[in-house]
């Protein structure tokens, strides 16, 4: 390569000098150039010589959809960690559950991803989709083939273990126990087949779609997916996002795992409330009116501290600023994730606030504070421990026992899903709180929000605007002002929120402390009002020659819940332990002096039922029996003669009955129609129907046949009115002759014309009507 240039300046002439290549050439070229210009001497040419290596960019393999997805995740979650610990274990259970092997089953390689794909796993999660191979292959190899224990039968048919659980307690699977010596519950495959879980090779159906996923989780997994995505476009690993302008579906009914409501929920108003209390012990008493008064999460109710409660008198302050109740993770000082009792932060950034109490939760407060953490010697209150007392340590409060014993609750009151259309829980004391503040009390969405912890999500930038220049009062008093109304609200509904409990124990199984202490506590809650004294208390010697039995069967009733003992503090200083003598009274009658009983095997066969319907049936309360030492139940004959005489009259129901569900099939109308023909006494309920366990309700075939017989005689007389005598005339043939229109030749009717309807709404004029020549004479 030849190149030339100018001789420096003062000198004629050019300079011309050979180099190997193109790229070389033009390096000296404006290495001269410059030089040149500021009058220095040329380089020399033999150091450009030698040739420069071109650069090329190879291309880099690409990877894998799950190798960039988990690089991702160590990027985002494990080295920044931008998040908590918990949103980084549930976006690790999103990514090993369902997204990485969806899409390792759909793509080799994350470039070959395509908007098909995302709406595929779109309708994945909505339930329209089978299951991928891969996720299908996983769960079956990782399960053995013969039993499952509940853990392993959600894992295998895709579906929650609370789903597994409650279709076991439904009586879904009748062959499952527990083995000799093992605690686990284990499944038999062919009552997953029987369910329909699974098919009947023990293997997940491939064609039909997996089980559909709430909306707001959906819609969960879709943003992990598009972070993914994001991240495999920084990285140049694929130009456009496939996800654009995909949306999470509505689930499919017909594959949802969770009910939906029936109708809309509404406000636990407060007298409900005060009846649903009555089935709860002190503590958990306590955090029910903590939700339901001020609102809190149910972390936050197990998070307070006795220090984070503020008496002033005519009203309190409460102070939220940590959760607790359950094991929650968080960073060490290393940088670990650890599990902890409590955590020193909230759901959200609004969520850390300071509460006003009104004064019927602030009086409530201060009974328990007063029975639990005041040390009865001295006085002193113990500011550091938690504000809800743990049944096992002392500053342990689990949330898991409170909503199972307010879920008995609610169902002890008539407040279960069947009952009112919606599923009651702990948030819907909450939700309570917020709809009276909004509806009853009328105060502003702003404040409302603030009480109870949430961002002002309506109106877009606007409520941004709102809250950014809307600064909370350092005096608090706005929250101050509502609690000043919500007391007198709460005293006009109800009177106090002191409600005596009747709870078999309502201080709860506390373990860790004596029963010195659990004596005074009883005192002071009992002075106050807080437990009802509404049966003679007896000692356990006392109890044992009314019952006429062994001390050890009193003993046994005692820790099943069915006889209520109470501590009380006793003059020479020690605590005594008495029984509720009405308890007594009707365990004696249950068991019946001089009936030693029968044992489940003797009941199965005088009900020639199964052993396992009859265990079914003592657990659900159907059939009382007591549990003895070895684990087998004794039951009363007498009341298995009952249980037999219940289920004689059951079958004879099912002879002269049908369920409302069998009925409507049979008559071919909807569950509806069906009961509105009740409701109008075309048909006939038995009055029978509450046998059933179930609580379905029959109606009576004698009253679905007489109906089948009226619709036969309707449809006949319906085929007859079809073909008239010839001395009728149809009223349209009869408009077209005379000229009149259909309303004046009605109101003619009785009038000269002699009109005639069918069944279906047709009418007819008689050929001897007097007025009708009349009518068509004057047309023509």
């Amino acid at each position: 390569m030849l190149a030339s240039i100018p001789a420096p300046r003062g000198t004629a002439g050019r300079v011309e000098k050979s180099f190997p290549d193109d790229a070389s050439a033009k390096r000296w070229v404006a290495d001269c150039l410059a030089a040149r210009n500021d009058d220095r001497p040329y380089p020399d040419a033999d150091n450009y010589q030698h040739s420069v290596a071109r650069v090329v960019a190879l291309k880099m393999q690409p990877r894998s959809f799950s190798e960039t997805a988990w690089a991702w995740w160590r990027e985002v979650y494990v080295e920044d960690r931008r998040a908590l610990p918990e949103r980084r274990a549930s976006v690790e259970t999103m990514l090993r559950r369902r997204i990485v092997p969806f899409f390792d089953a759909q793509v080799d390689s994350i470039d070959q991803l395509r908007r098909d794909h995302v709406r595929e796993f779109v309708r994945f999660l909505a339930g329209y989709e089978p299951l991928p191979t891969s996720l299908r292959q996983r769960r079956l190899t990782a399960v053995p083939t013969t039993s499952l224990t509940i853990t392993q039968a959600a894992e295998h048919c895709g579906v929650s273990r609370s789903t597994i659980r409650r279709r076991w307690l439904d009586g879904r699977f009748p062959n499952a126990g527990r083995r000799r010596g093992s605690v686990d519950i284990e499944i038999p495959i062919t009552d997953l087949v029987a369910a329909g879980l699974v098919d009947r090779a023990g293997t997940l159906n491939k064609h039909s779609p997996a089980w559909a996923l709430r909306k707001t989780t959906a819609g969960g997994h879709l943003a992990v997916l598009r972070e993914v995505i994001a991240y495999a476009i920084a990285h140049r690993e694929i130009d456009t996002d496939p996800s654009n302008g995909i949306n999470v579906m509505p689930p499919n009914p017909d594959r949802t795992t969770h009910r939906q409501a029936k109708r809309k929920k509404y406000v636990f108003e407060y007298p409900v409330c005060a009846k649903v209390v009555q089935h709860l012990h002190i503590h958990h008493a306590v955090a029910f009116w903590i939700q339901r008064v001020i609102g809190l999460r149910i972390g936050e109710v197990f998070g307070l501290h006795v220090g984070d409660i503020g008496d002033f008198g005519d009203i309190g302050l409460a102070s939220i600023s940590r959760q607790g109740g359950k094991k929650r993770l968080a960073y060490d000082e290393r940088g670990q994730v650890v599990k902890l009792d409590e955590v020193e932060r909230v759901k959200t950034a609004t969520s850390s606030r300071v509460i006003a109490v009104p004064l019927p939760l602030l009086e409530l407060l201060r009974v328990y504070i007063n029975a639990f953490h005041t040390d009865p010697s001295t006085g002193e209150v113990d500011h550091d421990a938690r504000l809800i007392v743990g049944l096992q340590a002392a500053n342990v409060a689990g949330d898991g026992a409170y909503r199972t014993a307010l879920k008995k609750a609610f169902a002890a009151e008539g407040l279960t899903y069947e009952e009112i259309g919606f599923s009651a829980s702990t948030h819907h004391l909450r939700a309570s709180l917020g709809g009276e503040l909004k509806l009853q009390l009328a105060i502003d969405d702003l404040i409302r929000s603030e009480i109870l912890g949430h961002l002002v999500r309506s109106g877009g930038g606007a409520a941004v605007t709102m809250r950014s220049y809307t600064p909370a009062l350092p005096q608090l008093e706005p929250f101050i002002a509502i609690a000043r109304v919500q007391g007198p609200f709460i005293t006009e509904q109800i009177g106090s929120l002191i409600i005596p409990i009747t709870h078999p124990h309502p201080l709860g199984h506390v373990t860790h402390l004596d029963e010195h202490r659990l004596a005074t506590a009883h005192s002071v809650l009992e002075a106050a009002g807080c437990i009802a004294t509404d049966s003679e208390l007896v000692t356990i010697s006392e109890a044992v020659r009314v019952l006429g039995e062994s001390r050890s069967v009193l003993r046994q009733a005692i820790t099943q819940g069915s006889v209520r003992t109470t501590s009380v503090e006793h003059a020479t200083g020690g605590p005594v332990t008495y029984v509720h003598l009405d308890d007594v009274l009707a365990l004696k009658l249950q068991r019946q002096p001089g009936d030693d009983g029968i044992s489940s095997e003797e009941a199965a066969q005088l009900l020639a039922i199964s052993q396992w319907s009859v265990r079914q049936l003592i657990l659900s309360g159907a059939l009382p029996a007591m549990k003895q030492a070895n684990n087998r139940y004794r039951i009363s004959r007498a009341v298995v003669e009952t249980q037999r005489d219940n289920l004689m009259r059951l079958a004879a129901l099912g002879e002269r009955a049908i369920r409302l569900a069998e009925a409507a099939t049979r008559l071919q109308l909807s569950t509806h129609a069906t009961k509105r023909l009740l409701q109008a006494g075309k048909l006939e309920a038995d009055p029978e129907s509450a046998l059933d366990p179930n609580g379905a309700f029959y109606i009576t075939i004698a009253s679905i046949e007489r109906y089948e017989e009226d619709a036969r005689a309707r449809a006949r007389r319906a085929r007859r009115s079809d073909t008239l005598p010839d001395d009728w005339l149809a009223l349209e043939d009869v408009i077209a002759a005379s000229g009149k229109n259909r309303v004046e030749l009605l109101a003619l009717s009785g009038k000269g014309l002699i009109i005639k309807r069918d069944l279906k709404y047709k009418f007819f004029v008689h050929r001897e009507s007097p007025l009708l020549s009349v009518l068509i004479t004057a047309e023509q």
